[in-house]
């Protein structure tokens, strides 16, 4: 099995900047580029030295869920793009979502939220996704 595809841009950076511990805390905050570390490929940014030292001590418990991909393009099997403002805290993880005026890819995981993550889940650890 081979390495995770990670949702990141042209240098690296998840979450389109968000701060991955900032989700736990209240609502979603960009990070700032001089509070920066690298966990599993990606570069993610903190809103304070304290979200940092949290992420370091644990970053698999802060970092998003598939990769930062989406969960319920997950569930499905597909890489989809996220929308940082739509996520979910399930299970002390954090798990985003695809948004655009036509579709909330969060409504339809929340429609079954335990089938879906099982199968997202099961998709992420067997690399059975594809680009989309």
């Amino acid at each position: 099995m081979g390495a995770h595809v990670m949702n990141v841009d042209d240098d690296k950076l998840g979450i389109q900047g968000y701060c991955p511990v900032a989700y736990f805390f209240g609502p979603p905050q960009k990070g700032l580029e001089e509070l920066s570390s690298e966990y599993e490929g990606v570069i993610y940014r903190f809103a304070s030295s304290e979200a940092l030292a949290m992420f370091e001590k644990e970053p698999d418990k802060w970092a998003p869920l598939y990769g930062g991909w989406c969960g319920t393009g997950m569930a499905h099997g597909s890489l989809t793009p996220i929308d940082p403002l739509n996520f979910l805290i399930e299970n002390g993880r954090l798990i985003l979502f695809f948004k655009n005026e036509e579709l909330d890819t969060k409504v339809m995981w929340e429609k079954d939220a335990a089938g879906s993550k099982a199968q997202a889940d099961k998709n992420w650890e067997t690399n059975n996704y594809v680009a989309k």
